[in-house]
């Protein structure tokens, strides 16, 4: 490379043989050059590390590294750490950009503009169909026009790959993303946002994100579920600590989502869902009263061993109570005047209504 790179592109990649070449062909082809693009194979078991070298063979600009399967978090915040580029940005692998100049317009505008952090419009793709229009929550995955736009005024929390980052400000801030197997973006996001106060946009689509092939939450083990309430916890303390009550109500609403996928999960037979669901309502209920405790969430580990029986009957009841749409097949309520009797996978409990 001549000259230092504007602008690093940060690529972890990990089982993705299918569609690595369509992400790097869509990074090796911008029309802007003066690239430096990161890649970082994150332990795959597949051919996606011999595809990531034979594109470093071939092309000067890109850096090829590996490490043990550590999760996304991890490459990102390696390739944030040996990135040289002024500004970085991140690409999933499994994902690409929609227009060759792509990164020469986002360049561009961050240059003209000064801007800590630049970007665009979001989009997302499933089997040749382009999506551009969403539903009314996810308001903020498109700009109608171009200028800057404070954060205060926006409040949104995902879709973080459309834009650019200049990089001596993330590691001047010490913007990491957390070492979550879930949920680790939003964070970033928003911290970076809230540090910056403001970011220019652009109402140009600047991201292509593939779905519809990836494993769902019915797959998930317990860490990741738990990762994904520490997230959750993680932006909603980031609202409520600087006055941003629509990402905060936005946060919440996320949260009760993820608690119907949760029972909806326990539907379908993934009986281990049950004791995430007691942190999850815990952290619904501290979020609805203002009393955000992040200890509550640390003092669980990934195993959850440390919910007794009680506590397990304390999840079928939020469940079966709230969620009972979903909760049907696994448990079973049933009261009476002098006791109740609550029906858990099989098991059944007595339990005296008398004070």
């Amino acid at each position: 490379m001549d000259s230092a790179p504007f602008v690093s592109i940060i690529v972890p990649i990990y089982n993705v043989e299918l569609y690595l070449r369509e992400c790097l062909d869509s990074i090796i082809n911008q029309t802007y050059k003066n690239l430096e693009i990161i890649l970082i194979n994150d332990g795959s078991s597949d051919n996606s590390g011999k595809i990531a070298q034979e594109y470093a063979a071939l092309d000067s600009r890109i850096k090829y590294m590996g490490q043990e399967n550590k999760g996304v978090a991890s490459a990102r915040n390696m390739g944030i750490k040996v990135a040289q580029g002024e500004y970085v940005c991140f690409m999933d692998p499994d994902d690409f950009y929609p227009d060759a100049n792509t990164i020469e317009l986002l360049c561009t505008k961050a240059q003209k503009n000064d801007a800590l952090i630049c970007g665009g419009c979001f989009s997302e793709y499933m089997q040749g169909k382009i999506v551009v229009d969403f539903p009314p929550h996810l308001f903020g995955y498109t700009f109608e026009k171009e200028d800057f736009v404070e954060y205060k005024d926006y409040q949104f929390d995902f879709g973080w790959t459309r834009f650019i980052y200049r990089l001596d400000f993330l590691l001047a801030n010490n913007i990491f993303q957390p070492p979550y197997t879930k949920y680790e973006d939003p964070p970033f996001f928003v911290q970076a946002m809230i540090k910056a106060q403001r970011f220019y946009a652009v109402p140009e689509v600047t991201y292509r994100y593939r779905i519809g092939h990836k494993i769902g939450y019915i797959s998930w083990d317990k860490k990741s579920w738990v990762d994904q309430i520490r997230g959750l916890n993680d932006v909603l303390t980031l609202a409520s600590k600087n006055d941003l009550a629509i990402l905060y109500e936005l946060s919440i609403s996320r949260a009760k989502q993820e608690m119907r996928n949760l029972s909806r999960g326990i539907y379908e037979g993934q009986i281990y869902f049950v004791s995430p669901v007691i942190l999850l309502q815990d952290l619904i209920n501290c979020a609805q009263k203002g009393t955000l405790d992040k200890a509550m969430i640390n003092r669980y580990n990934g195993d959850f061993g440390d919910f007794d029986f009680i506590q397990k009957c304390k999840a079928a009841i939020i469940v079966a109570q709230k969620w009972h749409l979903y909760a049907k097949k696994y448990f079973r309520i049933r009261l009476f005047k002098e006791y109740n009797i609550i029906k858990i996978f099989g098991c059944t409990i007595y339990k005296s209504s008398k004070s």
